[in-house]
């Protein structure tokens, strides 16, 4: 009632479970943030922590307020954390669990090979320092390097980018995101400009021209332009199907070319680079310089000419066709199987020529160059002299493509015949002749010292036949002079000539007009049964007698 007193006592009970749990990384450990659960009567003096679910362990030193950290965790490994509360009634229940993954030990950056190099990038760097993750990146002046490898927890080798000239600070950033940063580790060096075009020494551009960049020197001398002095300049030559061959040298003043090794013959691109600090230029442009040590020969003889016969007067053109450009001045002196020579000059790049005018008493049954020499060696565009004097065969010689037959011999008289008549005499020469032929007024014919006039004069083959006005007697001798006209190789030439036109040379001859005999002979009937009457066969031969020839016609009968 309102009057007595009285009092009581409360307990306190357990905590109420910690809720909303957050954790955090950190190396080697993880901070976990909460709220706490009500304190049920008595203060929360410390949490403890399960990493298993089962078991837990009290934080030691005591925290009793969030956030509290759990030590002694493995980096890179992932944890499922709970929590309990105490109090002086004992603990709570546990909390939902929350997971982290603590970090590793923080990476460090001790020092780098490859201190510098090219701001276009590509140097090939190694890092060393602890605590590295595989995984781990690395940037350069901010920018990431290229085929990063983490060789081991001390090494990284990667490969830097491009960047801007001047010192850069170099990072490595594990896969835990901490990160280590080595202050102006790497200095990027501004690449040199390329050096000038690459040019062929003067005194090593052999040939017709010092600037035409062909050579015969194969171990030649190589100037590069605008190259800063104390850099190192490096002249590169490539070919297809062929090592690359350099040489270098150290840009100074009066020293600005370098030899390169022997080059095969072919065309090569010469190219300089200079490198300054380790560092190399951009290639400069490039120099098309021809190798040529071959010495040039003559390939082949050959002739325009159409094949046939060709007598005195007639030109006939050889042709030398080199193995390569030869220069101007070039010439050869070569013999023909004929015995005559002739001068070939150069024509075009490739070839010589010259003209071959056929001589009184020229013979060869196939026209080919026999030998040759070197009148003017020809020399190439290198400046290699031709040496070799060897004549080309088969069908690189005029024999061997052609079939030009030379014939400088004249038709000359065999005999001559009248015939029976008197009034026709037959001239037979050498060889064939021309169809077109002598003239009457080129024949003086006489019997007895009276003129015979020639009617017309026929070729036939080899044989002249002359046509006379009037009847000479059986026995007269009929005499005959030809006067040559003026001799000339043209086959249109009023005279005795052969097919090419070779004139026979006049001359005097004779033939006695023949008597013709006929001889008649019966033979003796064969003898046969069945009483028929006899067959008779009667043989005719007339015979002819002329100074030179014989002729005799047998002609037979048959009666029924």
């Amino acid at each position: 009632d309102p009057g007595s007193s009285c009092s009581s006592t409360f307990s306190a009970t357990t905590p109420g479970a910690p809720t909303s749990l957050t954790a955090t990384p950190g190396s080697g450990s993880a901070s976990i943030s909460f709220t706490a659960g009500s304190p049920n009567g008595g203060a929360i003096s410390n949490y403890e922590y399960s990493l298993d679910g089962i078991n837990y362990v009290a934080l030691n030193p005591a925290d009793a307020s969030s956030p509290i950290t759990i030590p002694g965790l493995t980096g890179g490994t992932a944890y499922t954390i709970n929590l309990k509360a105490r109090n002086s009634a004992g603990l709570s229940s546990a909390s939902l669990a929350v997971s982290v993954t603590p970090l590793a030990a923080a990476p460090t950056v001790s020092g780098v090979s490859g201190t510098s190099g090219t701001s276009a990038g590509g140097t090939a760097i190694t890092i060393t320092g602890t605590n590295f993750l595989t995984g781990a990146t690395v940037t350069v002046g901010g920018a990431a390097c290229t085929s990063v490898t983490v060789v081991s927890s001390t090494s990284i080798t990667c490969t830097t980018p491009a960047g801007t000239a001047g010192a850069q600070n170099i990072v490595v950033t594990n896969t835990d995101t901490q990160a280590a940063t080595l202050t102006g580790g790497f200095t990027y060096i501004a690449p040199p400009a390329a050096p000038g075009t690459p040019d062929l020494a003067a005194g090593s551009d052999s040939g017709s021209s010092n600037s035409d960049n062909v050579t015969s020197d194969n171990t030649p001398t190589v100037s590069v332009g605008s190259a800063t002095n104390g850099n190192t300049v490096t002249v590169t030559a490539t070919k297809a199907g062929s090592t690359n061959v350099t040489c270098t040298f150290t840009a100074a003043a009066g020293t600005t070319s370098c030899d390169l090794g022997t080059l095969a013959d072919g065309t090569w691109s010469i190219t300089s680079t200079q490198t300054n600090s380790g560092v190399v230029s951009a290639a400069s442009a490039a120099l098309s310089m021809t190798v040529d040590t071959a010495l040039p020969t003559v390939s082949s003889f050959s002739s325009t000419k159409a094949d046939g016969t060709y007598g005195v007067g007639t030109a006939i053109n050889i042709t030398a066709t080199m193995s390569e450009t030869v220069a101007d001045g070039a010439s050869i002196t070569v013999t023909l199987d004929t015995g005559d020579t002739v001068v070939l000059t150069k024509a075009t790049g490739t070839t010589l020529t010259g003209t071959y005018t056929v001589g009184v008493g020229d013979t060869s049954s196939d026209l080919t160059v026999s030998s040759y020499v070197r009148t003017s060696a020809p020399t190439d565009t290198a400046g290699n002299v031709m040496t070799s004097t060897s004549v080309p065969t088969g069908a690189s010689n005029v024999a061997g493509a052609h079939a030009i037959v030379v014939d400088t011999t004249a038709p000359t008289l065999v005999s001559a015949a009248a015939n029976t008549a008197g009034n026709q005499v037959t001239i037979t020469m050498s060889e064939a002749l021309h169809a077109t032929t002598a003239v009457a007024g080129d024949f003086a014919v006489s019997v007895g010292g009276v003129v015979v006039n020639v009617t017309s004069v026929t070729v036939s083959g080899s044989t002249v036949v002359l046509a006379l006005a009037s009847n000479v007697a059986v026995g007269a001798t009929i005499s005959v002079v030809y006067t040559a006209p003026t001799p000339n190789s043209a086959t249109s030439n009023s005279a005795i000539q052969d097919a090419v036109g070779n004139d026979a040379a006049g001359f005097t001859t004779t033939a006695v007009v023949p008597a013709a005999t006929t001889t008649t002979t019966t033979a003796p009937a064969p003898s046969g049964g069945g009483g028929g009457s006899p067959d008779s066969a009667t043989t005719t031969t007339t015979t002819t007698t002329t100074t030179t020839t014989t002729s005799t016609t047998t002609t037979n009968s048959r009666s029924m």
